[in-house]
C-alpha cells in the first residue's frame, strides 16, 4: 500500500542489503520461481485508516493509503492478478522507491500515467515462515482468495451473483464493480491479518458530501456491505471447511525403525527413505528430529554412516541435513541415548503447476531468509503457474531392540 499520511509515532525500519547472485552462503541458492510484484496506484480507491505500530498508548499511525491494483509476474506473465498485502504496518512503496530495490532490478515510476512499482525477488512463502496471525486464519483467507476480486471481470460477476441481494440500513444496493470489490477484499483480509485496524473513511465518502443517496455515497455503502458480506462467508467457511482449488505435495516417510548395525559407540536405525509421487529427483528432503531431550544428539548419516549433506532450509538461511527421493539414511543413536519419544520429520518443495490456487508471497534475500517485516508479504490467487508447493511428513520412533541387520558395515 502507498500511504499517504503522517505518522504519530516514529519507527525506523531496518535497511535491506541488496548482493549480487555472486554473494550467496554455500548450501543458498535463487529460488528457481521468483516473481515480480507489479502494483499500481488509483488515487480514487483510498480507504482512511489507523493500525498500531508499537506496544504504547501513542504507537498508532494514521493515515490515507491507496489500495493497490495488480499481481505478481513471472517472465512478464500476470501469474496472479491480484495480490493484497498481509500486514498493514509493513511497507511497500518505500521499498519500491529505494536504492535497494533498484539496485535488484526493480522500479517506481509512472507507466501509461500511472504510478507503477515493480519489486523483483518474491518467492512462494515457505510454511515454516509464515506468521502465526496467517496460520490462525488460513481457511478464511483461503476462501477470501477463491471468493473474492482476483484482478478479472469474472470475479466481479460471481460477486454480484453471490450478493445479488447486498443491503444494509438505507435499502437495497445495486451492482458491485470493480472498485467496491477490491476495496472490500482488501479490508477483509486486513479483518483476519491486521484485527486492530480501525477504518475512518473511503475515497468514495469523502466525495459523497455525507449524502449515502449520491452515487459515491452508495459506493461507500457498497464497500461496507460487501466487506461485512465477504467476512461473514469466510468465517462461515472456516466453520465447515471443505477442500478448495489447491495443489499439494504428499510425501511419506518408509522404513522401518529397527536396528541395522551397532559398533561400540552407537546404533544405527533405518533405513529410511522419503518418497512422493510429485517430488523430483534433485528436490532437497530436509530432516529432522524432535521431542525429546536426546534429539541434538543423534546423528542422520547414510549406510557409511557419515553425516548427510547440508543445505539451506526452505525460506531460512538456517542449514540442515537433507536426502533425496529414496535415498536411504539411518539415525545414529549414541550409546546412552534413545529415540524414545522422538518424531522424526522430513519436509520437502518441489515445483509444479497449480491452478487457481491461493498463494502466499514473500520477498526473499540473496542468504534464502524470507523477510517478513521490511517489505510487505502478499497473498493471492495462481493463475496455472509453476509454483513452490511444499509438504512435511512426521514419524514417531521409539527404540527396538532386535532386528539387526548386519550385513550394512
Amino acid at each position: 500500500m502507498r500511504q499517504t499520511g503522517k505518522t504519530l509515532a516514529a519507527c525506523a525500519l531496518a535497511a535491506v542489503l541488496v548482493l549480487s547472485l555472486a554473494g550467496f552462503p554455500a548450501g543458498a541458492a535463487p529460488d528457481a520461481n521468483s516473481y515480480t510484484a507489479v502494483l499500481h496506484y488509483n488515487d480514487s480507491i483510498q480507504i482512511t485508516y489507523s493500525h498500531r505500530t508499537g506496544p504504547g498508548p501513542d504507537d498508532w499511525w494514521i493515515g490515507r493509503g491507496d489500495i493497490p491494483l495488480g499481481g505478481a509476474e513471472m517472465d512478464g506473465q500476470p501469474d496472479i492478478r491480484q495480490i493484497y498485502c498481509v500486514d498493514a504496518t509493513v511497507p511497500f512503496h518505500s521499498y519500491a522507491t529505494s536504492a535497494a530495490n533498484t539496485d535488484a532490478g526493480g522500479s517506481s515510476m509512472f507507466e501509461d500515467g500511472r504510478l507503477t512499482d515493480r519489486v523483483p525477488g518474491y518467492v512462494s512463502a515457505s510454511p515454516e515462515q509464515v506468521p502465526n496471525i496467517l496460520k490462525a486464519h488460513w481457511n478464511e483467507l483461503l476462501w477470501l482468495m477463491v471468493n473474492g476480486y482476483t484482478g478479472t471481470p469474472e470475479s466481479v460477476e460471481a460477486l454480484n451473483n453471490r450478493f445479488s441481494d447486498l443491503a444494509d440500513a438505507s435499502g437495497p444496493l445495486p451492482g458491485i464493480t470493480m472498485e467496491t470489490a477490491v476495496m472490500a477484499t482488501k479490508a477483509a483480509v486486513w479483518h483476519y491479518t491486521n484485527p486492530d485496524v480501525a477504518y475512518f473513511s473511503t475515497s468514495f465518502l469523502d466525495a459523497s458530501g455525507g449524502n449515502p443517496l449520491s452515487a459515491n455515497g452508495i459506493r461507500h455503502r457498497q464497500f461496507a456491505a460487501l466487506m461485512a458480506g465477504l467476512i461473514a462467508a469466510a468465517d462461515a467457511y472456516a466453520a465447515d471447511p471443505t477442500p478448495l482449488n489447491d495443489t499439494r505435495l504428499e510425501i511419506a516417510i518408509e522404513g522401518d525403525a529397527a536396528v541395522a548395525r551397532e559398533d561400540r559407540s552407537s546404533a544405527y536405525y533405518g533405513p529410511f527413505s522419503v518418497l512422493g509421487d510429485s517430488l523430483r529427483d534433485e528436490d532437497e528432503i530436509f530432516v529432522d528430529l524432535s521431542g525429546g531431550r536426546d534429539a541434538a544428539s543423534i546423528g542422520i548419516v547414510d549406510a557409511d554412516g557419515a553425516p548427510v549433506r547440508n543445505g539451506a532450509v526452505y525460506g531460512s538461511s538456517d542449514m540442515g541435513p537433507y536426502v533425496v527421493r529414496g535415498e536411504p539414511f539411518y539415525l545414529r543413536v549414541p550409546a546412552g541415548y534413545s529415540l524414545d519419544g522422538l518424531t522424526l520429520r522430513a519436509f520437502a518443495r518441489t515445483e509444479t503447476t497449480v491452478a487457481n490456487m491461493p498463494m502466499v508471497l514473500v520477498h526473499q534475500g540473496p542468504d534464502g531468509q524470507q523477510n517478513w517485516q521490511t517489505v510487505q508479504a502478499f497473498i493471492g490467487l495462481a493463475h496455472n503457474v509453476e509454483a513452490s508447493v511444499y509438504d512435511e511428513a512426521l514419524r514417531p520412533l521409539r527404540d527396538i531392540e532386535h532386528g539387526i541387520d548386519t550385513s550394512i558395515s
